[in-house]
């Protein structure tokens, strides 16, 4: 059956989901916390800078091995009845495989190919493996939020999380941690959540159908949103390290990278609303839209100022004294938060609406002011520059979807 809410009940239900993320994720902090603490401090600006590298690149091929099938299947699985909801998950996980087929083949062609992989060229392959099991238990995940089991997919992420730890804390307590054997550890890590994502979708779904209509419509329609997920990665996780790395070296990316990875904790709140609200945007709820929007902005600006203020502290928590200038590059990526919590919540209710098209070019501005502009600026000023380009991509981007949505008749 299609999902139906009154207002009072549909409050409940995103809060809840949302608040089940946010704690989620604070498990997840955690054991990334503890992750970080241990890999700055053994691996030191320069070899770390590697690691953010290559988990940059990592994170870009997930994305675009999605290509937007996550999005496209939850409003989809949203929508229908549940007696045909077979054929359409088991047609988003064929399709998710022949996806993961080629980014599979273009990632180890930029590995052996791109001079910026010249010493890390093993590991970059290496890590292809684990794209196998993250596959698998997104394709699981993308279920889980359609049936709003939020829980089962936070219990994955903790998992994920919580092995990595393990394994680099005991690879540390080995007197053995290097950058070969954290990569080793993410490995193995999404092999365990892989695991527990397979069973409990086995519970929900143990046999699924296939349907070439659906496997085609699911294609066309993820088109556009993965073109647009390619090109938000591409600004969000690969133009500014791989430009750093190339102009500026190791250990600019790792001051950058620190930061980076703290902004990236406080973004998240915007995701798990956003994601929360997704599936009743999917029925055209227009009251959500206008209430996501007000409570996007107003997280967005609080916490900014509480990063401000908690920066220096957490960076040097995080990676001690020797990262102190990371403190810095998050100041300023704070200041983009009110216009990325806004367009969390812009994006996803222009694919709930069908506009794919409208945010990939909204998008598409974004990615080609980030390029050219850290192109310019990096090579000048490194890591701050790469920060407030951030920032000013952000608001961009934040100003052409406000724009689309009126066109499109959405008053915000």
């Amino acid at each position: 059956m299609k999902l139906a809410f009154n207002l009072s009940g549909l409050k409940k239900l995103v809060l809840k989901n949302t608040f089940i993320q946010i704690v989620g994720r604070g498990g997840v902090a955690f054991f990334n916390f503890l992750t970080t603490v241990i890999l700055t401090r053994i691996l030191g600006r320069g070899r770390y800078g590697d690691y953010v590298f290559l988990l940059s690149f990592w994170l870009f091929l997930v994305s675009l091995a999605d290509w937007g099938t996550q999005i496209i299947g939850v409003r989809e699985i949203a929508k229908v009845k549940k007696e045909r909801r077979e054929k359409i998950i088991g047609s988003l996980f064929q399709l998710r495989w022949l996806l993961l087929g080629g980014v599979l083949l273009l990632g180890g062609i930029l590995i052996f190919s791109l001079p910026v992989f010249r010493e890390l060229r093993l590991l970059a392959g290496f890590s292809l493996l684990a794209l196998l099991f993250v596959n698998w238990q997104k394709g699981a995940e993308i279920v889980f939020q359609a049936l709003f089991r939020f829980d089962w997919q936070v219990l994955t992420e903790i998992i994920a999380a919580g092995s990595f730890f393990l394994l680099v804390l005991f690879f540390f307590l080995q007197k053995n941690l290097n950058l070969s054997t954290a990569i080793l550890s993410l490995i193995l890590s999404r092999f365990f959540s892989f695991l527990f994502a397979r069973f409990q979708f086995k519970k929900l779904y143990p046999k699924t159908g296939k349907s070439s209509h659906w496997r085609q419509f699911l294609w066309k329609e993820a088109l556009p949103v993965g073109g647009l997920l390619l090109l938000s990665t591409s600004y969000d996780r690969l133009i500014d390290t791989t430009f750093l790395k190339f102009f500026q070296g190791s250990e600019a990316v790792g001051i950058y990278g620190l930061a980076y990875k703290l902004y990236g904790n406080f973004i998240l709140p915007a995701f798990y609303l956003s994601r929360s609200l997704f599936p009743l945007f999917s029925v055209k709820k227009k009251t959500v839209f206008h209430w996501g929007l007000k409570w996007a902005f107003l997280g967005g600006i609080a916490v900014a100022l509480g990063g401000w203020l908690m920066a220096p502290w957490l960076v040097l928590l995080l990676g001690g004294k020797e990262f102190f200038l990371s403190a810095t590059a998050l100041r300023i990526l704070l200041l983009s938060l009110p216009f990325t919590y806004l367009n969390h919540i812009f994006g996803f209710m222009m694919i709930a609406r069908g506009y794919q098209w409208y945010s990939f070019w909204g998008e598409l501005g974004g990615l080609v002011f980030n390029f050219f502009a850290n192109w310019w600026l990096i090579p000048l000023f490194s890591w701050r520059a790469a920060a407030w380009v951030t920032v000013a991509t952000e608001g961009l981007i934040c100003l052409i979807l406000f724009f689309l949505l009126r066109r499109k008749g959405l008053r915000c």
